[in-house]
């Protein structure tokens, strides 16, 4: 097998929500930076995985709790048409959503990556570290052209699960087996009759999420994004067993995809496969397998018992499998249930978040979700916007990594708030930010400065 060896200050591994922005801000702070993506795309779930909204960039009250690149980006998919912007999130979980349409999202994050001057190797997939005492020297990434050995002076983990630490053998945590979140295949389905679905809702509105507005409101709404929580028919399919190869009844979200909902294109979340450990192969496999099964099935129920989807036909699926919960480190400080719902604020807050925490069950927890919603008579009662500190983005062990997205250091249930994209956007920027600043200062990412990390990010419009 053919070896080469490249060089580059900042090393970013993984183009996903929280690395191409790394990627970005690392590049635009002066490195020359090279971002390692094992796709051929950019921008991970929200683009490949079919995600197809950012939910959290606002607090309940309506104050935006993150700025920066992210935001950046909304503005951007606001001036190409591919969104109409943030609308309310009714269902009570985040304070705001923004659906967009994702393939031009995709070029928007080939477009700022390119413009950043960052470069990009595509298409390769990292499967080792050369590690020497407390920092990584390079490393080993194959694809098409063979073996080829990356060294850099700063690393960025944004793989998603946390690969280049584990790989390092530095320590992280993950639940076991049989209590992780289920992973989830998102499909498209057209041909769907917009508002004979919002006139269902209206209709039956206990059967929905409708917490943050009146049931008359759905019909003056940019978006409809539902999730399905006591629809009989749907309990009674399940209880027939008709909802095979580990569906559930009340793990079904179905939402416009188009900006424009008049063009009845809908995303369907709704597949589950549980017990399955997202760093494994096998099972991975497995829930690319049964979640293809699990397809047909919705389309018939829908078909036949959501009123506005009896033509629905299906025109997509994800090419990513959603997975949401897999490695979280052990870093210098570790976010908790009592700082996201006490809205604590940090000394070395890089970022800031505000979903209520959402876990998705597995089979052992029948399929249910574990939520700190609120009701509407409570918002006003606490603070919801919570700090990321710096220190939770620092493996222990390593002096030269640092990492962003989902697998930062939380407990689980800290982890139910951080992994959603927008948070994981912000500490994609504060990590590509640092890594820069290390570079420039000669110093790993303990001995960087953290006002003036702080400072650069304020002055990028983040908010801390």
């Amino acid at each position: 097998m053919n070896t080469s060896i490249r060089h580059h200050d900042v090393v970013i591994l993984g183009g996903g929500t929280a690395g191409t922005i790394a990627a970005i801000a690392a590049a635009r702070n002066g490195a020359d930076t090279l971002l390692i993506e094992r796709c051929g795309s950019l921008g991970g779930i929200s683009t490949g995985g079919m995600l197809n909204f950012y939910n959290s960039f606002h607090s309940f009250t309506g104050e935006r709790v993150i700025g920066g690149i992210p935001w950046e980006i909304v503005e951007k998919l606001v001036e190409m048409h591919a969104t109409p912007g943030p609308a309310t999130d009714y269902s009570g979980l985040t304070g705001s959503l923004v659906i967009y349409n994702q393939k031009l999202l995709e070029l928007l994050l080939f477009d700022l990556v390119e413009r950043s001057g960052a470069k990009m190797l595509l298409r390769s997939y990292l499967f080792d570290v050369l590690r020497d005492g407390d920092r990584l020297q390079g490393v080993s990434v194959v694809n098409k052209s063979g073996r080829m050995i990356v060294t850099g002076d700063a690393f960025v983990d944004a793989t998603g699960d946390a690969d280049a630490v584990a790989l390092a053998g530095a320590p992280f945590e993950k639940t076991e087996r049989g209590r992780t979140q289920p992973v989830t295949l998102e499909i498209r389905v057209g041909g769907v009759k917009t508002e004979k679905v919002r006139q269902y809702i209206y209709d039956h509105p206990e059967q929905f999420e409708l917490e943050m507005i009146e049931p008359k409101e759905i019909f003056e709404q940019k978006y409809l994004v539902q999730w399905c929580v006591g629809i009989p028919s749907l309990q009674k399919y399940d209880e027939e067993g008709k909802l095979k190869y580990g569906l559930t009844h009340n793990q079904i979200w179905f939402n416009t995809h188009e900006p424009e909902a008049s063009r009845g294109i809908f995303t369907l979340n709704a597949t589950r496969v549980a017990d399955v450990d997202g760093t494994d192969a096998d099972d991975l496999t497995r829930a690319e397998i049964d979640s293809r099964k699990q397809i047909p099935i919705l389309l018939i129920y829908f078909r036949g018992n959501i009123p506005g989807f009896e033509d629905a036909y299906l025109l997509d699926m994800a090419s990513q499998m959603g997975v949401r919960e897999t490695r979280r480190i052990q870093g210098d400080y570790t976010i908790t249930r009592e700082d996201v719902v006490e809205g604590r604020d940090q000394p070395d807050s890089i970022a800031r978040a505000v979903s209520q925490i959402d876990i998705h069950g597995s089979n052992a927890d029948r399929g249910k979700f574990f939520w700190t919603k609120l009701d509407k008579s409570e918002l006003a009662k606490r603070k919801f916007s919570y700090a990321i500190p710096y220190r939770a983005l620092l493996p222990q062990g390593l002096e030269n990594v640092i990492v962003a997205g989902r697998p930062i250091s939380t407990t689980r249930e800290a982890h139910g708030s951080v992994r959603f994209m927008p948070p994981c956007m912000a500490t994609g920027e504060a990590a590509g930010a640092a890594a820069a600043l290390c570079v420039k200062a000669g110093c790993g990412f303990r001995g960087l400065d953290i006002g003036a990390l702080q400072e650069t990010l304020r002055k990028e419009g983040a908010i801390l």
